[in-house]
């Protein structure tokens, strides 16, 4: 099962009440198969590292997945 790539944004309120999208960096979540290659990826716009690892959680669905941010492994996240 692959998944598509997709751009996840955070938005935060401003102090004024304003909505505004929050600083983000980017992240890719890499999809591995029972062999540890890869066989998708998803791309991940998240605050730190904490928020990119929780994005990446809900595309487990049975895989394991490896967080980066460009050449920085970010987390190793084993399917359930």
């Amino acid at each position: 099962m692959l998944l598509q790539s997709e751009r996840i944004a955070e938005r935060r309120q401003t102090s004024e009440g304003d909505c505004a999208e929050a600083q983000a960096s980017y992240y890719r979540a890499y999809v591995l198969n029972d062999d540890g290659q890869i066989v998708d990826f998803a791309q991940l716009y998240a605050i730190d590292d904490e928020d990119a690892k929780r994005q990446a959680k809900h595309l487990r669905d049975g895989f394991d997945i490896e967080v980066w941010q460009q050449n920085r492994k970010v987390a190793l996240l084993r399917s359930a």
